[in-house]
């Protein structure tokens, strides 16, 4: 499913003969190569294509990210887009010439990708509530976002590299998830399936209200995304709202620490959210969103 970013030719990234083992070193006919880290993922990033030299979510941003969803406090919005997954993907199957059902299908057939997957929170947590019929990978433009995720998602292939250059193979993704990240939209139509979806999750009015109210003296409600996606058309949208528990001053530091409102804070104020900050509001607008009809058409 990947490909070069380069030259846009395939990578090779398994063995023929044990389709099941990866290679350390992916490669394309024209012999471009990258090795596999370490860590697990792969940096398909080329250093011309970069803006900054680390650009992305620093390492200790990451960091207060992985600790905070350590305690899974998002959970209610990753069984959301589990639900939603499923459900597209098994009115797909009944709508399609030879009607289906998500059972029939081979393991890892339906392939979902994490656009910014950030620590790899979601991705960890919807596939493990999700069947064996789907694959999972992602990207991050964050090499320390990339290797944190490919940490806790062992079995998942996942890269470093930009959302305006996809190192995927045209038509090979079914979903594409993009949370709390920059999108590309024309990169979203060459890699998607004809028909197939993205999943946009963005902040809602009151989202973490409670703690701009300690960072600000006149807080106000989160502007709505109102950007859209070119050539995309709202097939569904959902609002969800729920309270999340900080039990700990860690867990509150972490919280302000992978938000921009860290930079907003003084010594003092960090220091009484920490001791005071006992609740925040989770508020989230999930969109599904389809190529236009002209623009499959076009495809």
């Amino acid at each position: 499913m990947w490909q070069c970013p380069l030259c846009k030719l395939p990578l090779k990234t398994v063995q023929e003969n044990k389709p099941n083992i990866p290679y350390k070193t992916w490669f394309c006919e024209k012999k471009h190569t990258f090795d596999k880290a370490k860590q697990g993922y792969v940096n398909l990033l080329p250093v011309q294509n970069k803006r900054s030299k680390m650009p992305g979510d620093d390492a200790e941003m990451v960091a207060a990210r992985t600790r905070f969803f350590s305690a899974k406090p998002y959970s209610p919005l990753a069984t959301k887009l589990s639900e939603l997954m499923r459900s597209l993907v098994a009115s797909r199957l009944a709508d399609s010439v030879v009607p289906r059902n998500l059972s029939e299908l081979p393991p890892k057939s339906i392939k979902i990708y994490d656009s910014g997957c950030g620590e790899g929170y979601y991705l960890e947590a919807i596939s493990e509530s999700l069947s064996d019929q789907f694959l999972f990978a992602g990207h991050d433009i964050s090499k320390a976002a990339v290797v944190a995720a490919a940490r806790r998602n062992k079995d998942k292939q996942l890269v470093v590299a930009s959302t305006i250059n996809i190192p995927v193979v045209d038509q090979s993704q079914d979903i594409i998830l993009q949370v709390f990240a920059p999108s590309c939209a024309s990169e979203y139509i060459r890699v998607l399936k004809p028909c197939a979806y993205v999943i946009t999750v963005d902040p809602a009015p009151e989202h973490l209200f409670e703690l701009k109210q300690m960072v600000y003296d006149s807080p106000q409600l989160h502007d709505e995304n109102k950007s859209g996606l070119e050539g995309f058309d709202i097939v569904e949208e959902h609002d969800l709202r729920f309270q999340v528990n900080l039990d700990n001053a860690e867990m509150r530091l972490a919280l302000l620490m992978m938000t921009p409102f860290y930079w907003k804070t003084d010594d003092n104020k960090r220091a009484r959210i920490q001791m005071e900050l006992q609740q925040v509001t989770a508020d989230f607008r999930v969109t599904v969103w389809q190529a236009a009809l002209e623009v499959n058409l076009v495809e």
